[in-house]
């Protein structure tokens, strides 16, 4: 069925081949690679800015007389705003394109990070500092679907490369940012992890000043204006509130990957979220660590985030081998999304393995270098997993709902993990360190079976979707008749 660039309410629209001169996806690679550049670096700094906070916490409970409960409560505000902004702000790209609304997003959220910054009141700090998140989150959702603008992902390396960088990028601050914000704070003050990120949005927003539009709809648009012709309708106001607020919410309620993915997710960043605040009391307590310390503390997690992309490589190519070989002799070679799960299996091992390491070798009478290598293990299954679903649903999803899926799982996760560090300090105080970590380690010790299931049971899982795009059906699996929609029309039929 042709569609026409101009409709769908959101994401990615598959550029007319035909009707486009500048079509993004005839670029040359190294044009595409500089248009997304800008993005992934925004994407970066919009979770630098909830990691780097906790960095300042120490000065903001002096600075302001405050609770520590209170100042780290700023992670929570940054977090509610990455829930709301991606569905409010990214409905203006079907509006004006991706350019424009992503220029903007950085601008602003730069403005109000200075803004922090400079900050006299904790009032108008919380204040500045959700605006800021608000302002920067719709970055990780542009960022996807810019490169599903540039690249058919499915069948382009650098397109999947890139993909993966990008949900580096979304991951790796999580760790990161108190790394590099620790330091600079016990050298400068609290208010410089605020400079830090201005500086990193500052630098994004060069990045994306030069780069021409991406998106379809917008480039068909800008062209008829040009030639003074008329422009393509945009999506009606009823079908935008349904692509950016009710579908993610719809997929994330019916649709049988989507819940438990992103439940698996959420509480692994549950997690990060609740060692923000764990780490640096039994670090300074067991330890003596000071706030420089503590910040390296968390440099194993970082590598053992940047480890887990050569395991991931390993493991997509030993299953991609194997599946290559079993549906070549059935169907041909098409490979089942499925095969991207080995790293969510491993990781969902690995993370309650670290977690009750870390938990109970964190005494005195033990070396602090065994609970912080931990991390290690912690980063590799944290990366693991969010990036093995995150690969597993642009596969079963592709363009047209990916961003819809996308937006589902980031909701939840900052909806659960939001709360985390409001409670973290006082279970730890009240249970111990150890305990708590145990308390975690068996929560995610509970969600080891989901990838295995979607393993062994993916294929009549996605049957039921209603948001699977077929080519001739996508789901090649022997025997599995599809029934899921052939189009964006017949999603819209059903729904009516």
């Amino acid at each position: 069925m042709s569609k026409s660039p101009a409709t769908g309410a959101m994401g990615a629209a598959e550029p007319p081949e035909g009707d486009i001169v500048d079509n993004p996806r005839t670029w040359s690679e190294s044009k595409k690679l500089l248009a997304v550049l800008g993005g992934i670096l925004a994407s970066f700094t919009a979770v630098f800015g909830t990691s780097v906070y906790v960095a300042s916490v120490p000065g903001v409970v002096e600075e302001y007389g405050v609770s520590e409960t209170l100042a780290i409560s700023l992670v929570s505000i940054y977090s509610l705003g990455q829930v709301i902004g991606p569905a409010i702000t990214t409905a203006s790209s079907e509006l004006f394109g991706r350019r424009r609304v992503l220029q903007l997003s950085i601008l602003s959220a730069l403005v109000l990070t200075v803004g922090s910054a400079c900050a006299q009141t904790f009032r108008s700090l919380a204040v500045l500092r959700f605006l800021a998140s608000l302002a920067i989150s719709p970055c990780p959702s542009f960022a996807l679907s810019v490169i599903n603008d540039l690249w058919d992902v499915e069948s382009s390396k650098t397109g999947s490369s890139v993909v993966l960088l990008a949900a580096m990028a979304t991951i790796i601050p999580a760790a990161l940012g108190m790394v590099c914000g620790a330091p600079l704070v016990a050298v400068r003050d609290w208010r410089w992890t605020f400079w830090l990120t201005a500086i990193l949005l500052g630098a994004a927003l060069l990045a994306v000043l030069p780069i021409p539009e991406t998106f379809a709809p917008q480039i068909v648009r800008q062209r008829a204006r040009k030639e003074s012709n008329e422009a393509p309708t945009r999506g009606s106001w009823k079908e935008l509130a349904w692509a950016l607020f009710a579908r993610p919410i719809h997929m994330l309620l019916v649709e049988p990957v989507i819940f438990p993915t992103a439940l698996v997710s959420a509480i692994a960043q549950g997690v990060v979220f609740c060692l923000y605040a764990a780490y640096p009391l039994i670090l300074s307590t067991a330890y003596s660590f000071n706030l420089a310390q503590i910040g390296l503390s968390f440099l194993p997690m970082f590598v053992g985030n940047v480890l887990a992309v050569p395991v991931l490589g390993i493991i997509d190519r030993s299953t991609a081998v194997r599946e290559h070989f079993s549906a070549t002799d059935a169907v041909g070679s098409t490979l089942l999304p499925e095969r991207r799960l080995g790293g969510a299996i491993l990781g969902g091992i690995l993370m309650p393995i670290s977690l009750f390491w870390g938990g109970w070798t964190a005494r005195q009478d033990i070396h602090w270098i065994v609970p912080l290598l931990s991390g290690l293990l912690f980063g590799m299954s944290y990366t693991l997993i969010l990036i093995s679903y995150a690969i597993y649903k642009n596969d079963i999803y592709g363009a047209e709902f990916g961003a819809s899926a996308f937006s589902a799982e980031v909701m939840m996760r900052y909806v659960l993990s939001a709360p985390v560090p409001l409670f973290t300090v006082h279970m730890v105080n009240r249970i111990g360190f150890g305990w708590s970590m145990t308390l975690m380690g068996l929560i995610c010790a509970v969600l080891i079976p989901i990838p295995w299931i979607f393993m062994h049971h993916g294929a009549r899982l996605r049957r039921r979707s209603r948001f699977v795009l077929h080519e001739g059906c996508r789901d090649t699996t022997p025997g599995v008749t599809c029934q899921g929609p052939h189009s964006l029309r017949d999603v819209q039929g059903a729904e009516g």
